[in-house]
């Protein structure tokens, strides 16, 4: 039914109750890597084993849409259903990747009582409900700026001590010039554009952001940002320091520099990084406090109520305001006042603000976690597809009131039944024409040659492979067809009306009407 392929069948898993999580969830190939950069083949099930005997921050890296989010959701579904979890009542406080950072901070309050923690509850209501997007980016550009010259400074001090680093003489330069450019008002108003990943950056933590805003918009400046925000200003309209900033770095179309060009884009990012810490620490307070001294006072709390506390990011990026805060918070050594704290960190691959400290983390993980696309050969990927879009096709057949009837969350197979009715001699032939993944699940309204097929045109990575990526196939290959043509089906003219979004392969129409069939637009 519809109502169940809406509940059931969801790109985010944040919006996926724990019984349907666990009903779709595919045990997913995990490679661990230790200090050293060995890898080693791995399950979600070491991972939840691990976690349960480690006291700091395991990392989990993968690509967008990999499932990060789905990880950490299966991860938190299975704590809460754990016997030494219950037992001890531990504070599990999962952020998810939307969450604004009015929300995120009281995610970490939430049911702790005493006057400290009211009153930083009502510190963050206040400072929250007072923000207003624009003043925020505006103020943000601003400290931007000021990081910028702490970066020539950090760099200069390094460079006294290796003078023959010309990456580090580079980035003195980029540095001590570009702050003249980003004050300028004409250029400002590039940053400030609602449309700019510096607005989107500056106003993500003020607001959140939808899922859908999430996957469709940038939260770091790239190369061609940075050059299209050049291009859209006319040199005569800048100010003198910021039109010599433009020539001592060669940063103008004339100069075609694009090495330039994306050297000053990465200490642009290193700065926005840096600004929106500085933006937190100017802006919450708490009870003459700072967020780290906040932190302790929930451990010390915690630890007076004989628990564990545990933290689930969902995103780190989606925390930049206080990742690295959070991040010493994570590492910090259990003292005898504090309380027990377990953590993970969900990332996506090649994310500036992990990997600064990636080294730190993984040595004291002792492993980092990761999602890879290229755990699969191009011969086993359609097999997974399918077997994955078969779980979402049987969890819809069951709805999510019934999900909760027949998923065992203890189970750590998490094994569903595969749904079934009493169906006659002809209907039973019908449907096995459609044929079954290899779990079982018949694949009705599809079969594996269509699934095949929809997962070429949908799920395809740069150099066209088939890569498994879970969003890709739920929108692609099952919300296009179950969401959009179930009342075709019903009014008995489906495929008639049926379209391929975005059809790669522009010959099909005409290889459909070489066939002489009397009903082609049904083909």
């Amino acid at each position: 039914t519809k109502e169940n392929i809406f509940d059931c069948i969801k790109t985010e898993a944040e919006e996926l109750s724990d019984h349907t999580l666990l009903s779709v969830h595919e045990p997913m190939h995990l490679k661990k890597y230790d200090e050293k950069g060995t890898k080693d083949n791995a399950t979600e099930n070491d991972l939840l084993k691990h976690f349960l005997k480690i006291e700091r921050p395991i990392p989990i890296v993968a690509s967008a849409g990999m499932g990060k989010s789905h990880l950490i959701r299966w991860l938190h579904a299975k704590l809460k259903v754990n016997k030494t979890v219950i037992d001890e009542e531990w504070q599990i406080v999962r952020l998810p990747k939307n969450a604004s950072l009015r929300q995120t901070l009281n995610l970490l309050l939430e049911g702790l009582e005493g006057d400290v923690f009211d009153q930083a509850r009502n510190r963050v209501d206040q400072v929250g409900s007072a923000l207003k997007e624009s003043e925020v980016a505006d103020l943000f550009v601003t400290f931007i700026s000021h990081r910028i010259q702490d970066i020539a400074d950090e760099a200069l001090t390094l460079f006294r001590e290796d003078r023959g680093n010309t990456g580090l003489r580079d980035k003195i330069s980029i540095s001590n010039s570009l702050p003249k450019l980003i004050t300028d008002p004409h250029f400002k108003t590039q940053l400030l554009d609602k449309k700019s990943p510096v607005y989107s950056i500056a106003t993500r933590w003020i607001k959140g952001a939808t899922d859908e805003e999430i996957n469709n918009t940038k939260y770091e400046v790239t190369l061609e940002n940075f050059e299209s925000m050049l291009d859209e200003i006319e040199a005569d309209d800048l100010s003198l320091p910021a039109r010599n900033c433009i020539n001592e770095l060669r940063l103008s179309k004339e100069a075609d520099d694009k090495e330039q060009r994306l050297k000053a884009t990465l200490v642009l990012n290193e700065a926005i990084g840096k600004a929106t810490q500085t933006a937190f620490q100017q802006l919450f307070q708490f009870n003459n406090g700072n967020f780290q001294d906040l932190f302790k006072e929930i451990r010390k709390h915690l630890k007076t109520l004989g628990r564990t506390l545990v933290v689930l990011v969902e995103d780190l990026a989606a925390i930049s305001a206080i990742e690295d805060v959070l991040i010493d918070c994570l590492l910090e050594e259990r003292q005898e006042e504090l309380c027990v704290l377990r953590s993970v960190l969900a990332v996506t691959t090649g994310y500036h603000g992990y990997m600064r400290r990636q080294v730190t983390i993984r040595s004291r993980a002792r492993f980092e976690w990761h999602i890879e696309q290229d755990s699969d050969n191009q011969e086993n990927i359609p097999k997974r597809i399918i077997d994955f879009c078969s779980r979402y096709i049987n969890a819809a057949r069951f709805g999510t009131d019934f999900l909760e009837t027949k998923i065992n969350l203890i189970n750590q197979n998490d094994i569903t039944p595969i749904w079934e009715c009493d169906l006659s001699i002809a209907e039973s032939e019908q449907l096995n024409a459609f044929g079954a993944s290899s779990i079982g699940v018949p694949l009705f309204p599809y079969n594996k040659q269509a699934i095949q097929t929809l997962s070429k045109w949908y799920c395809i990575d740069q150099d066209g492979n088939v890569v498994f990526n879970p969003r890709d196939i739920l929108n692609g290959v099952l919300l296009n067809l179950l969401r959009d043509y179930r009342d075709d089906y019903l009014n008995n003219s489906f495929p008639l009306s049926f379209s391929i979004k975005g059809t790669p392969n522009p010959t099909l129409s005409s290889e459909i009407a070489q066939l002489g069939l009397t009903s082609p637009r049904k083909a």
